[in-house]
């Protein structure tokens, strides 16, 4: 060995070391940049950009803006009131008066959302605060706009004139003159004093009864053996005593807990007279007052009460009208309600022995026969809705029933991670139509309940720009550990219902209960091939009508109430709830020693001589669905229709004008009636039973619509009469603002009156989750309708190429850096293919053969990889058109350089499975391609036309190519 040798052994392992130092250094400087790339990328991702287009909605302001936007909204709106009042009486016109005013509410609805909404969700304490002082600043200024004389004096003489304008000018201009008018502009000064004053002691006596029944702090003990029947976790959730004794509060969910599962009828009994009589010495009198005083303000406003001021503005227009719906809709239920109540009573007879059944055993009573009637478990239900699939399948009942497309807007700037926006556009067109947002999960801070709120509405302004409208959907759906939890079914028809207000379609909630929509939106957990079986959707529409007939005269009780209290001077409540309730609820006494009264937050705060409006909605929901929508699948055409004739003119016209003209009749109560018919007991059978409405018009004669009362149509089944805007709780008796985010209103000249009603957003349910489609697998397209000619059906799907290179990097350098080695990269770089159908294509005879002999061992050495090769080679054939396609269906696909394509068999007829994207078997690059591509001819026909035509993986339009009987080319576009 020589002497240089010798050196080189000694130096190689110092080389070695360097070398691996050196390489290590490199790897960590790797590590590094990807890191500072990484948050770059994530601080570029949340950089401030608003909605294309929507410039005026601020979704993420901080709280010194918030309050800088308030001033500046204030002093705007200011200017503009001033110039309307300095125009001379002899020159006032349209342009000088009205358009203005019009103009500045459409423009500063945006702004005003922007300062407002931030205290409903922002995840920041200071900016709720300032959103909440904003929120007072410009209250009391919209208020204070609606009381200027010199304002009301100019658009009163100019109302005068008699000026020839557009039917929608003329109705936004009486419904300005009536907010002043509202407001006592048209009293003397003595009187409007009254006015304010009235209002004033209206707000403190609403505020007064709705704090007693805060404060009110009742609980009721009980030993486990007097609450037998609620389960276990309920009962360690509550609080005991020294004696063992549970600590029930009167709560509503500790409340409705027991009125459901206690078997105890004692104990339910009692709970419903806690219940029942809160308050009763603190509220009643303050009730008592604050009817007098509305009813005196009403009267200085000159209507006969109050409940004529409260109506005035809407479809029923007066009191008497709406206690004869009400008295009309009970009259026809009643002989169903009787049978459905005798079997109750005989359920109890059997269960209890012979005790009296009172209000107390309904919930309890129903509750049981649907756990005999209907094989329902509810908690394994909720593991067939993930959001993954119940959010698209919503969308695609929308898109198809009104030709729209909805497309996800990403790298805008958002008020917290998880929410997600999404553009409207007309299929047919192209034309961006609109805006939402989804804010879908609970958090700290957020807004408790589920609501729409219009942030911008639609308007063409007088120098022809446009503003789209947006909206917001609310939700409080649950996350566990960060995944999205499935919903429940109450939590699927609640974003059924309020997604129906983002699309001003209220009849979501009935679609939301047919077989197709339900097998649409559902697949199992662990297997979303597998939706729910078609006996659960059918048991899941039976269960909704159980019981029905009663049910809704239980509301009609309420609503009969809250009527009758404010269309009459002198009432005596207690006097009055013990009339009415024999009479509804088929001699059931009301509970004894209770006064609802005292109780009624409804009739006080949120829904004063309105309380009927729901049911007026689902009343005349019902009979649009029944006739034009009826057999449960989306009609593009009659959906269509109601986009152009109710949706489009949005505030434009009367609600009766445009339904009558939809319906080409006027609208009618029977398809409610018969709705709740559908599913009813036999007297003296202990069965349900397919209910016909021939024998029900049999017991009770069949009356004639009340043409008269179908004018009294709520437009609550568009958003333009729910909406209210998110200002202050109190209980001041301004109208709604006529809130036109419809994503299908026209656009003429913006002329809404968009006075705000100080009260708080109040909607039903509360759901658990967001849909985090990004933490689930893309959800497989609808089945498509292919015809079955016995040759093989491929799905072809395609993905970018650059994905796995670039993640494999980074998952490479993890793991060397976390343990020097690379044991678990190749499963993580399974599990980053993204892929995306494409299209589905029926083989010739070729590849029948091949199929077949796939499934032996000879079939499999001849025809190796024959399929995939065969596959690829049509595709790269005509690759430049496919890719055009693939990026006209999938978006994310745009930023793509190179493409891979993959397959999967459509075996035994099961294409749900088949479109799933996961077991794609990946086709060979065209590098690794060696079969001549003019050899592919036998196995599928001409793929060019064939990949031409695709447009999108719908079932209404289905396009095929043919070719020879042996050879042809099917694809689902």
């Amino acid at each position: 060995m020589t002497e240089n040798d010798k050196k080189t052994l000694r130096f190689n392992p110092m080389k070695l070391k360097l070398v691996t130092f050196t390489g290590a250094a490199g790897l960590l400087g790797l590590a590094v940049s990807f890191a500072i790339f990484a948050f770059k990328s994530h601080k570029d991702k949340y950089k401030k950009k608003g909605l294309p287009g929507c410039d005026s909605v601020c979704v993420n302001l901080s709280a010194k803006e918030i309050l800088e936007l308030a001033d500046e909204i204030i002093s705007n709106s200011t200017r503009v009131h001033d110039d309307v009042a300095l125009v001379p009486l002899n020159k006032l016109s349209y342009e000088n008066v009205v358009l203005p005013l019009a103009e500045l509410e459409a423009r500063q609805l945006p702004l005003i959302q922007s300062c407002v909404i931030p205290k409903m969700l922002s995840p920041h304490d200071n900016v709720r605060k300032a959103s909440a002082e904003a929120e007072l600043k410009i209250d009391d200024h919209l208020l204070s706009c609606r009381k200027r004389e010199d304002v009301y004096r100019v658009i009163k003489v100019y109302a005068a004139k008699g000026e020839s304008i557009s039917p929608e000018a003329k109705r936004y201009l009486q419904c300005l003159v009536r907010d002043f008018e509202h407001n006592g502009l048209n009293l003397t000064a003595t009187k409007r004093e009254e006015v304010d004053r009235l209002r004033n002691e209206i707000d403190e006596l609403s505020m007064r009864y709705v704090q007693n029944l805060n404060e009110d702090s009742s609980c009721l003990f009980f030993t486990e053996a007097e609450l037998a029947g609620l389960p276990l976790e309920f009962l360690q959730s509550l609080d005991k005593t020294q004696n063992k004794e549970f600590k029930l509060t009167l709560e509503s969910n500790h409340v409705a807990a027991i009125l459901e599962l206690c078997k105890i009828a004692k104990t339910r009994k009692t709970v419903a007279m806690a219940y029942g009589k809160r308050c009763g010495d603190a509220n009643i009198p303050v009730l008592q007052k604050l009817v007098q005083s509305r009813h005196r303000l009403a009267r200085l406003l000159g209507y006969a009460h109050f409940a004529d001021y409260a109506l005035d503005h809407r479809m029923s227009k007066t009191s008497t009208r709406v206690i004869r719906f009400l008295e009309d809709i009970s009259s026809n239920l009643t002989d169903l309600a009787s049978r459905e109540l005798s079997f109750l009573k005989d359920l109890k007879r059997k269960e209890e022995g012979e005790l009296p059944f009172g209000v107390e055993d309904l919930l309890f009573y129903i509750k049981r026969v649907e756990e005999l009637q209907f094989d329902l478990d509810f908690g394994d239900i909720r593991q067939y809705f993930p959001i993954s699939l119940v959010l698209p399948g919503i969308f695609k009942i929308c898109q198809d029933l009104f030709g729209i497309k909805i497309e996800e807007v990403t790298e805008i700037d958002v008020w917290y991670y998880d929410v997600r926006a999404f553009a409207v556009f007309d299929s047919g067109s192209g034309k961006l139509l609109g805006y939402f947002y989804l804010d879908m999960f609970s958090r700290e801070g957020k807004f408790s309940q589920s609501c729409v709120v219009a942030l911008q509405n639609n308007a063409l302004f007088s120098n022809g720009a446009c503003q789209i409208p947006v909206a917001l959907l609310i939700a409080q759906l649950a996350k566990d550990g960060g995944e999205a939890v499935p919903l429940g079914f109450s939590e699927v028809v609640n974003l059924f219902h309020e997604f129906g207000h983002v699309m001003e379609y209220d009849s979501c909630i009935s679609r939301c209960y047919e077989s197709f929509t339900l097998k649409l939106i559902s697949g199992y957990r662990q297997d979303i091939t597998k939706p729910l079986v078609d006996e659960v959707c059918k048991t899941l529409k039976r269960w909704r009508y159980s019981f029905s007939a009663l049910k809704s005269l239980q509301e009609i009780l309420y609503c009969l109430f809250d009527q009758k209290i404010y269309s009459d001077d002198d009432v005596d409540f207690h006097q009055l709830i013990r009339s009415l309730h024999p009479k509804v609820m088929l001699g059931l006494p009301v509970v004894e020693g209770t006064n609802p009264a005292s109780c009624f937050t409804r009739a006080v705060i949120d829904s004063e001589a309105t309380c009927y409006s729901r049911l007026w909605s689902e009343v005349y929901a019902a009979d649009i669905f029944a006739s034009q929508f009826g057999d449960g699948h989306p009609n593009l055409y009659n959906g269509l229709q109601f986009r152009d004739k109710v949706l489009a003119p949005g505030g434009g016209k009367e609600a009766m004008e445009l339904l009558t003209s939809f319906l080409g009749r006027e609208p009618s109560t029977e398809a409610y009636i018969e709705s709740r018919s559908k599913y009813s007991l036999r007297r003296g059978t202990s069965q349900w039973i397919r209910y016909d409405p021939r024998n029900h018009h049999h017991h009770h004669p069949k009356k004639p619509p009340l043409v008269n009362l179908s004018a009294q149509m709520e437009v609550s089944m568009s958003l333009n009469a729910l909406t209210r805007l998110p200002l202050k709780n109190t209980g001041r008796l301004e109208e709604f603002g006529l809130a036109r985010h419809s994503l299908f209103t026209s656009r003429t000249p913006c002329l809404e009156t968009a006075q705000r009603r100080r009260k708080a957003l109040v909607v039903e349910a509360k759901g658990k989750k967001g849909m985090a489609a990004r933490q689930y697998q893309r959800t497989p397209p609808p089945m498509p309708k292919i015809e079955d000619d016995g040759n093989p059906r491929f799905v072809i799907f395609i993905r970018m190429a650059n994905v796995r290179l670039f993640l494999s990097i980074i998952i490479s350098l993890v793991t060397y850096l976390k343990s020097c080695c690379v044991i678990s990269v190749s499963w993580n770089m399974k599990q980053v293919y993204l892929w995306y159908p494409l299209s589905i294509i029926a083989g010739g005879t070729t590849a029948k053969i091949m199929v077949a002999a796939k499934d032996n061992l000879l079939g499999k050495y001849i025809y190796k990889d024959t399929i995939a090769r065969n596959i690829a080679a049509v595709i790269y054939r005509d690759e430049k058109e496919i890719q055009k396609t693939a990026i006209k269906q999938h978006r994310v696909l745009r930023t793509a350089t190179e493409f891979r394509y993959g397959y999967k068999l459509v075996e035994n007829g099961n294409m749900r499975a088949a479109l799933s994207t996961s077991d794609v078997i990946e086709l060979p690059t065209q590098d690794q391609l060696k079969t001549v591509f003019d050899k592919v001819k036998d196995f599928f026909g001409d793929a060019k036309e064939s990949f031409g035509k695709i447009s999108s993986l719908n079932p209404g339009t289905d396009e095929e190519t043919e070719g020879s009987p042996d050879e042809k080319a099917k694809v689902q576009g």
